[in-house]
């Protein structure tokens, strides 16, 4: 069986298409800039609750969750 590898630059449709490829398991693995559960940006996700009532790029960054059957891959 073929698999992929996705590469995404930010969180397109809630990452909905590497999420669609695990789910068939066709994923092999994913890559993408930056989100707020992994590497870097799970160190910096930890200040977002003091950012919450900001709004603009802090804010839109917290959001950036990958869904749970993805995030093995990262």
């Amino acid at each position: 069986m073929k698999k992929f590898i996705a590469v995404q630059l930010g969180a397109r449709h809630s990452y909905a298409v590497p999420s669609i490829l695990e789910k068939g398991e066709l994923l092999e693995t994913f890559y993408t800039d930056l989100c707020a559960d992994v590497g870097a940006g799970k160190y910096i996700s930890s200040f977002c609750p003091l950012f919450l009532k900001q709004r603009g790029l802090i804010r839109n960054f917290c959001s950036r969750r990958l869904p749970a059957n993805i995030i093995r891959l990262m």
